[in-house]
């Protein structure tokens, strides 16, 4: 009877040993663990675009205490701690300059055209066909008019002539994590096959660096063409404010300056009031 009550007690504390370190262990990884700006951590992600956009953002619970904590040497951490101010392209800009410095894999070609495409859930989470996307302008479940149709891009192939530019090169990114990055990876694929019909050479920068990386890439465009969302929005804001060229189906680098900040979004027009 005894020995029946020390083995009980043996395999009970081992048992409570157990629980222990499982719950130090799961404690200790979400107090330390940094992830990359590449994110995958529910709503507490890396959001540089959101951090700019306005203090309803920056006040959230995954807004500017979030980015101290998990992105302490991050843009988006940098640009809160120099202001609190909504659009600072000139403080983005002063921060693009510093971070680049004499890194020439942060400078593309001048002759070079960066096209920024949103991929990823805008795409692959909806029940939305390749053609579709390519077809028409969807909103997605928030409202954003992330995916551009493959019209805005044909209409800007004469611009991309006119500018006597050499290249474009398509940028893009998963950002979340997806069952399957098909139906974006297709229309790339058809975006790009558009471009090389007109005998223009394509490059693909797919996932290969983190956000600020391909911020600031981006931002030091002599050429850029923006797709849906506040992140390109952002970047548009800085090339406009380094007096660069916006190529789109606009016409008028001048106009596509004039509505920096304003991408149609039902849920940035619900915060406009609190974004002035």
């Amino acid at each position: 009877m005894q020995y029946e009550e020390r083995r009980i007690k043996k395999y009970f504390t081992l048992f409570v040993a157990v629980c222990f370190i499982v719950i130090f262990g799961i404690t200790w990884i979400g107090k330390y663990d940094i992830p990359t700006l590449y994110s995958t951590h529910g709503p507490y992600q890396y959001r540089l675009g959101d951090m700019v956009e306005g203090s309803a953002y920056r006040n959230s619970s995954a807004g500017r205490t979030n980015h101290y904590h998990k992105f302490p040497n991050s843009i988006a951490t940098e640009y809160m701690k120099r202001t609190d101010d909504n659009h600072r392209y000139d403080i983005l800009s002063d921060i693009v300059e510093r971070r680049t410095g004499n890194k020439s894999n942060l400078i593309p070609p001048r002759d070079m055209l960066l096209i920024h495409l949103r991929l990823g859930d805008v795409i692959d989470r909806t029940n939305y066909s390749v053609h579709k996307f390519l077809n028409n302008n969807i909103s997605f479940i928030n409202g954003g008019l992330y995916v551009k149709p493959l019209s805005y891009y044909k209409g800007i192939v004469h611009q991309i002539k006119e500018y006597k530019i050499k290249s474009v090169i398509l940028i893009g990114g998963f950002h979340k994590p997806l069952k399957s990055t098909t139906k974006s990876t297709a229309y790339m694929h058809k975006i790009k096959e558009y471009f090389e019909s007109n005998n223009i050479k394509v490059y693909e920068r797919l996932q290969q660096h983190d956000a600020d990386e391909d911020f600031i890439y981006m931002c030091n465009a002599e050429y850029f063409t923006p797709g849906g969302g506040g992140f390109s929005d952002l970047v548009r804001g800085v090339v406009c404010f380094r007096g660069k060229h916006i190529v789109s189906s606009n016409k008028n680098s001048t106009a596509e300056c004039d509505v920096v900040g304003m991408w149609s979004s039902s849920v940035h027009q619900e915060l406009k009031p609190l974004l002035a």
